[in-house]
């Protein structure tokens, strides 16, 4: 909406101004720009008679301020929830469609999720804001009242509607449809330079590239190739980190140029029948399940103690393992809020719950945790700092598995998160790779280590932290969090420090022939 307000401070001062507002683009998750009709309706609580074009449009008479408790009225459901399993919002549209007819609605704040489906027609209480320039509602309710169809996507070009185009800001939100294009990049990294799923179109010739991204792709599953031709590709126009994209809902808003999807939808299998953890890790493995799944795991491991995450409402996670451990056998759950299992390693686990792909690290969102025995707890895996820290090759494959590293030092007492504060953690690395540095965690609050901050658990003076400590080995859980890998020593016990060798004359770690050296008292 930031530069919505621009806009008509600009227009007051003459024609350019409004050539300037056609071209304009930069604000965040929907917005459209049709007339103020309407079905859309309103009442109850909320500002009355308020539409979703008058939350969109701001030279609407009755656009509210942000802030405002709104409500609107029999609206269609354009999307699924953008999220399988922690979804948070999904978009809808008045029923003539047309500009600025869309909008996010945002339920991550409700104790629930609701229950809707494309096509449904809903109420909507809650409150329009603007987060990072996105217009949503933040949803206090949300009311099935009915069926309805949802609007004809809206045939645009890439150059209308890409970072820029004159008609990004009024299709925000809406659904839209282009014709005729072909990948220009199969990976556009984002602004931390990372592959998020997302990909760029233009039309054959064209230079004006719109960015395709995977809000959806719990959905769907394609693999993005450069040079493949589109007859159309349909989806909702979002706008997120300063960039226009448009996101398809599914396999059948990607039809290729031979008129067939370009895609399979993602099967699920039956949520009752156990699955091996390998096939909720491994994307290669050839009956992968795809995140949003309902699935169960019976007979795995425990093979960490249990911990709290979330401030607000604190949920107890842990990891498991496959029995026989390896590649692709460990994965992180999460339980649900309030609830505890008592848990130990070693316990033998069924868990139920959704498959989730948070934050790039996969995980169960457990719906029931059951424990049926216990059992021997794997062995750890043996790897190098190179193997597992983040250029490794084998990091993906040992998610969440336990994994040994061995004769590595201390090459940094301290990582700081992304934050700049000390948080425990400190980096490793073998004497004769020391370029090869492994991030060590604090997720389990060893004696080790004592950040700042953290008296309540132990003493910071007491921080044994120190660059150049040497260590036999260190076991632990190779977790993934804030763009890292690290490993997850569980306990001091998997912290083995080496001991000095007394043949070590010269004290460099190796009992060698350099330790002869002669005494120069008794020749």
């Amino acid at each position: 909406m930031k530069r919505i307000l621009s806009r008509k401070i600009l227009a007051l001062i003459g024609a350019l101004a409004v050539a300037l507002f056609a071209g304009c683009s930069g604000r965040s998750n929907q917005q459209p720009d049709a007339g103020t009709d309407g079905d859309g309706g309103g009442g109850g609580d909320g500002t009355p008679g308020i539409t979703i074009y008058d939350i969109q449009d701001v030279e609407s008479a009755n656009h509210p301020a942000p802030e405002s408790t709104v409500q609107i009225s029999n609206v269609v459901v354009t999307t699924p929830l953008d999220r399988q399993s922690n979804p948070r919002g999904f978009f809808v549209e008045e029923q003539q469609g047309g500009k600025y007819s869309g909008i996010y609605v945002f339920i991550g704040a409700m104790a629930a999720p609701p229950d809707v489906k494309v096509g449904d027609l809903v109420d909507i209480e809650g409150t329009y804001v603007e987060y990072y320039d996105q217009s949503q509602i933040e949803a206090t309710s949300v009311t099935v009242v009915g069926q309805g169809t949802v609007p004809a996507a809206e045939v645009v070009t890439p150059s209308q509607v890409h970072t820029g185009g004159p008609d990004a800001e009024a299709y925000e939100g809406v659904l839209i449809e282009v014709q005729n294009v072909v990948v220009s990049r199969d990976v556009v990294p984002g602004n931390d330079g990372q592959d998020h799923g997302d990909f760029g179109v233009t039309e054959p010739g064209g230079s004006d590239e719109l960015i395709v991204t995977d809000t959806f792709g719990d959905y769907y599953d394609y693999q993005r190739t450069t040079g493949d031709a589109f007859q159309r590709i349909t989806g909702v126009l979002e706008y997120s980190f300063s960039e226009f994209r448009l996101a398809p809902r599914g396999c059948d808003d990607l039809i290729r140029d031979t008129g067939v999807p370009a895609c399979q939808q993602s099967q699920c299998p039956d949520p009752d029948s156990p699955v091996d953890i390998a096939r909720l890790q491994n994307p290669d493995h050839p009956d992968a399940v795809p995140s949003g799944c309902t699935v169960t795991v019976s007979g795995a491991v425990v093979t960490s103690p249990t911990f709290a995450v979330g401030s607000t409402n604190p949920r107890e996670a842990f990891y498991i393992e496959d029995p026989d451990g390896g590649q692709w056998s460990g994965i992180y759950v999460v339980g649900p809020a309030g609830e505890t299992f008592g848990l130990a390693p070693g316990d033998v686990v069924t868990v139920k719950g959704t498959l989730d792909e948070f934050y790039d690290k996969t995980e169960i969102q457990a719906e029931s945790v059951t424990k049926t025995g216990t059992g021997a707890i794997p062995s750890p895996v043996v790897a190098t700092p190179a193997d597992i820290n983040d250029d490794g090759t084998l990091s993906e494959s040992l998610e969440s598995v336990l994994v040994k590293v061995e004769n590595v030092t201390v090459t940094a007492a301290v990582f700081p998160g992304n934050d700049g504060k000390d948080h425990g953690d400190f980096l490793v690395a073998d004497p004769a790779a020391p370029s090869a540095e492994l991030i060590v965690g604090w997720t389990f609050q060893y004696s080790y280590s004592c950040p700042p901050g953290h008296t309540d658990v132990c003493d910071p003076a007491s921080d044994q932290r120190t660059a150049g400590d040497a260590f036999q080995s260190i076991t632990g859980v190779l977790d993934y969090s804030y763009s890292h890998f690290r490993l997850q020593p569980r306990s001091d016990d998997d912290l083995v420090k080496k001991q000095a060798d007394p043949n070590d004359v010269d004290g460099d770690g190796v009992a060698n022939a350099d330790d002869n050296c002669p005494d120069v008292f008794n020749p």
